[in-house]
């Protein structure tokens, strides 16, 4: 309930925010602006991931480069809180050929996902260590994967409203960071 409630005060807040990133995508990509993927939730149940579009036809531009590294294309994600899809705090959640049903798994799995948890915050820079990759996909199942995983679970462990609410500042941090030195 705390998660839509502070979901639904930043998608007023950030509204004017929205808008400018909407009609700049646009301008940029003369697309529509708002891209959605699946993704496998809680107790495995796929869902519909909402982001602003970052690429045409495989490749980024200026500006949605910019977006990712200021991580303002992750904004729309608010939308899948407030629709319960995703929780504010929570383990990062995975398109599906990721997902191999396990322990592991099951216990990440346990509770909804979340825009954002200490495995997301770790690897922020988890696109430029795929970049150089030959085979990208092998690269992040077999070594970026299993590290996410088992700081997912640790983060199940020692889930409080305390490390929730650390987790909230130190993400907010790193989006003002992103957002001043992407600009």
């Amino acid at each position: 309930m705390l998660s839509r409630v502070l979901s639904a005060t930043g998608l007023l807040l950030l509204s004017p925010i929205f808008l400018a990133v909407g009609l700049v995508v646009y301008a940029d990509l003369r697309r529509p602006v708002l891209f959605f993927q699946t993704r496998v939730g809680r107790n495995y149940q796929p869902f519909l991931i909402w982001k602003f579009r970052t690429m045409q036809d495989g490749r980024t531009t200026a500006v949605t480069r910019w977006l990712r590294r200021s991580h303002l294309d992750e904004l729309p994600q608010l939308i899948n809180i407030m629709r319960g899809d995703m929780a504010l705090v929570g383990p990062r959640p995975e398109v599906p050929k990721f997902v191999t049903p396990n322990d592991l798994w099951s216990k990440v799995l346990s509770v909804r996902p979340g825009l954002f948890d200490a495995a997301s915050l770790h690897f922020l820079d988890e696109e430029r260590l795929l970049s150089g990759a030959a085979d990208p996909d092998q690269v992040y199942r077999t070594g970026i994967l299993p590290q996410k995983l088992a700081l997912s679970a640790e983060y199940l462990v020692g889930r409080s409203t305390r490390t929730d609410t650390a987790l909230l500042f130190r993400a907010g941090w790193i989006v003002l960071k992103g957002f001043l030195v992407a600009a």
